[in-house]
């Protein structure tokens, strides 16, 4: 199983995908590359660096509590894109589910929302109203169409 799991600091991320950035300047990526054409760093700085923009387009949690991710290979179950885990602050991107950039980094954006929102209370209210009509998706689906921001303002840090 492929699997990473990272924090977003500044000095990380900058040692820790240093020569992918290269590898990614001669490739090129667009929102359009599929994510089978990448490699798990490659996709991992996709990941880090729209946390990134979150932090500074989306919010910051006043407790700064460290954001970790993973990105996995989902295998079975429902189709999932990814999740956030409120008991290990991680947002987990199912790679093989997020098709495209796009996909990862909307995803991103989706759970990152998630990360902000206060969950207690989420399980009733998901059983009451359904995941379509949940308060919380509805805004984290919002956020999503942040992506084209989010993109135009970390291409070119990839």
């Amino acid at each position: 199983m492929e699997e990473s799991e990272v924090g977003c600091s500044k000095e990380g991320g900058e040692n820790l995908f240093g020569g992918v950035r290269w590898m990614l300047y001669l490739c090129g990526m667009y929102l359009k590359t599929r994510t089978e054409q990448m490699t798990t760093p490659a996709i991992r700085m996709v990941v880090c660096e729209t946390i990134r923009w979150c932090e500074t387009n989306v919010g910051k949690k006043r407790k700064r509590t460290p954001l970790k991710f993973r990105v996995l290979t989902q295998k079975g179950g429902d189709h999932c894109y990814g999740m956030y885990d409120p008991t290990i602050n991680t947002i987990v991107i199912h790679r093989n589910m997020c098709e495209t950039v796009r996909s990862v980094v909307r995803t991103v954006i989706h759970e990152y929302t998630h990360f902000l929102q206060d969950l207690r209370g989420y399980s009733r209210v998901l059983s009451e109203v359904g995941y379509r009509n949940h308060p919380q998706e509805i805004e984290a689906r919002g956020n999503e169409k942040l992506f084209s921001n989010c993109w135009t303002d970390i291409k070119n840090q990839l």
